[in-house]
């Protein structure tokens, strides 16, 4: 059973966020697939709400002091839910490819689950900065895809997202190895188990 997710302001502003998603892909998949400017512009729209929305819930949370657990778990499946859907869309229309949705899911399993089999080195730092570049880099190149479909870039960034789509690659997989091999401080409980009522 999963336990109850506070009603505020912040968890507000994140389930809309997760609501807006559906959204976004459907008007992404109908400017893909129908070459429709009026779906392109919804949803750059659309994808600029969602992004301002993973900012400003944070930021609220910390400024009314309604920071929880629950909270910012919700926040990062949110963020996982909007990144997950786009991203799957452009490796389906061939935008992106499927080795880079694959890791950066597997990247989200081992930080929910926070498996860790081999425990090597301890930093939480190191543990810090893997998660964080990522997600950001994924939302800057979605955000340069969309942007593409409504307004056909320059071919030099084209290659610029092509450059960063590999770098991100590269950033997911020395992520996952450092999941793999870096334990964190020993107090911090995996998002799945704090998720559990006992």
């Amino acid at each position: 059973m999963f336990t109850k997710i506070p009603f505020n302001l912040p968890n507000l502003i994140t389930a809309g966020r997760m609501l807006l998603t559906p959204l976004a892909v459907i008007f992404c998949a109908r400017a893909e697939i129908l070459r429709e400017d009026v779906s392109a512009l919804a949803a750059l729209f659309v994808f600029i709400i969602i992004v301002c929305t993973d900012i400003a819930d944070g930021v609220i949370a910390r400024k009314l002091s309604l920071i929880t657990d629950e909270g910012a778990h919700f926040d990062i499946l949110a963020d996982f839910f909007y990144r997950f859907s786009l991203l799957l869309l452009f490796c389906l229309t061939g935008k992106t490819s499927f080795l880079l949705l694959l890791s950066f899911s597997l990247l989200f399993i081992l930080f929910i689950t926070g498996y860790c089999p081999f425990r090597l080195i301890t930093s939480q730092k190191l543990l810090l900065y893997s998660g964080k570049s990522v997600p950001v880099l994924i939302t800057v190149l979605l955000g340069l895809l969309i942007t593409d479909d409504c307004f056909q870039l320059p071919l030099f960034l084209n290659t610029i997202m092509q450059k960063l789509e590999v770098a991100i690659l590269g950033m997911t997989i020395i992520s996952i190895m450092i999941k793999l091999f870096c334990r964190g401080n020993r107090d911090s409980v995996p998002l799945l188990r704090l998720t559990k009522q006992y």
